[in-house]
């Protein structure tokens, strides 16, 4: 059962790998932002944030996942993290009824 998980976990990463490279761009961003809450007016910072945003709707990131490098352990990513929270700051509050 640990060799499947393993391998499953593997697989997983090295897809998910080739997504998360493709948001180095956005990451820089986001992580300069979380330190300086005043570029968050900058609309390139806002955009990175919001395609993080859809990123994790669709499927396409994750906070966390399996760890290739060590079965069982899961590698998290900060920088999705901060995005989220930055999120909160961009969005006006609305009322749900």
């Amino acid at each position: 059962a640990r060799r499947v998980q393993a391998r499953l976990a593997s697989r997983f990463v090295k897809w998910k790998k080739r997504a998360v490279s493709d948001f180095a761009s956005d990451q820089g961003l986001i992580e300069a932002a979380f330190s300086d809450r005043s570029i968050l007016k900058d609309s390139a910072t806002r955009d990175a944030i919001e395609r993080v945003i859809d990123a994790l709707d669709r499927g396409v990131l994750r906070v966390a996942e399996p760890d290739a490098n060590d079965a069982g352990q899961w590698r998290v990513h900060a920088w999705v993290k901060q995005a989220i929270l930055l999120y909160f700051a961009i969005r006006e509050l609305e009322t749900i009824e």
